[in-house]
């Protein structure tokens, strides 16, 4: 992974569409690298619809063998309710910044050895639990369902409760449409299939594409780059982990191999197979 400190983005402006608190914390990774930073959150964290099932399963955490956690923002949800109960669940983070929440708050999280999704803390719980466990899993309102699919295979009871929903913004901030239409974004990582899905929604719909002719695109996993090429996006870079980190630091050298073409497009340079997509 590129050093920060060589400031191989130095010159760029990168847009973050990541919701709050996370879109700040990503920004300062990039700025590490040299970057100027664009801040247009396309998500906002609201309670959700129906919050009874979740206070309910908060008030009985006792009756679970096991507490599951796959985002930052369901643990910051969870934290806001008192734990008083004598039985201690055990509890699973699907990543390091999940676990490092949960251990601020007093827990000791079961980890995956190499967290990369939904399919690994699978594994993790498999390994560590047994059949007819009940598992609690607080998730976000538009939650996929890979993970306990897994789990319902291999007889583990797991409760889907929702804890919060992630709305989406209604439009673009104006500074960012000027910034677009004027070709001075090099680069929007996408940290989500549904964040790409918002954004491209937003763009003035006579010809969305217009804007990002410019920008180097940045899928965060696989799963994202998938999304985006079904609606159509070109997808320039796939980061090499599915984390913040990663993501900034490919986009970094990746940046470093392109020139701008006096269309204001960006040329690709040699690269690694590895940086750019295929």
């Amino acid at each position: 992974m590129p050093d920060p400190s060589s400031r191989n983005l130095a010159g760029r402006v990168l847009l973050i569409t990541r919701p709050l608190p996370e879109a700040h914390d990503t920004a300062l990774l990039a700025q590490r690298h040299g970057a100027q930073t664009i801040l247009q959150p396309l998500l906002e964290a609201q309670p959700p619809d129906d919050p009874e099932p979740f206070l309910q399963a908060m008030a009985h955490l006792s009756h679970y063998d096991g507490i599951v956690f796959t985002s930052i923002q369901a643990v910051r949800t969870f934290l806001q309710f008192p734990t008083p109960h004598p039985k201690s669940p055990k509890i699973y983070a699907v990543g390091h910044k999940t676990a490092a929440l949960l251990a601020q708050g007093g827990y000791h999280p079961i980890v995956p050895a190499h967290p990369m999704g939904g399919q690994e803390l699978a594994l993790e719980i498999l390994h560590s639990s047994q059949p007819n466990d009940r598992l609690l899993f607080p998730q976000v309102q538009e939650g996929r369902e890979e993970l306990t699919t897994i789990l319902h295979q291999h007889a583990r009871h797991i409760d889907r409760v929702v804890c919060y929903r992630m709305a989406p913004v209604r439009q673009l901030e104006p500074a960012t449409v000027e910034l677009l239409q004027e070709r001075r974004i090099d680069a929007i990582p996408f940290f989500s299939g549904r964040t790409a899905k918002i954004f491209l929604s937003l763009l003035p719909q006579d010809d969305p594409f217009a804007m990002l002719e410019k920008p180097m695109l940045a899928a965060l996993s696989t799963t994202t780059a998938e999304v985006m090429r079904s609606l159509g996006m070109r997808v320039d870079l796939i980061s090499h982990q599915p984390d913040a980190e990663t993501m900034i630091a490919t986009l970094a050298q990746a940046l470093q191999s392109v020139t701008i073409a006096p269309s204001g497009v960006i040329k690709s340079l040699p690269l690694e197979k590895s940086l750019l997509t295929q």
